[in-house]
């Protein structure tokens, strides 16, 4: 029985030539140029895993601290006059 063709991008080795099942030439599996191709990948997880998550907080942190601000000045200014007040540090 024959087996069923595979469609994937796998290589077979003919000598130096490396090619995928569709014909296209791949480079040597154990090519030394290949520095730097993970820079991309690293850069992706440190923006997904860092920056966005404390981007995403430090945004909150603002925006609750804007209004708050807003709404004291707001009930200071509509209770002026309480005794109240001086205990609201």
């Amino acid at each position: 029985m024959r087996s069923a063709p595979s469609f994937g991008a796998q290589r077979t080795g003919v000598g130096r030539r490396h090619v995928d099942v569709f014909g296209a030439r791949l480079a040597p599996a154990d090519s030394a140029d290949d520095d730097g191709h993970m820079f991309g990948a690293i850069a992706i997880v440190v923006v997904l895993v860092v920056i966005i998550p404390v981007g995403f907080l430090m945004s909150g942190a603002v925006a609750s601290a804007l209004l708050g601000g807003l709404v004291k000045a707001d009930v200071d200014r509509s209770h002026e006059g309480s005794e109240l007040l001086e205990t609201n540090v």
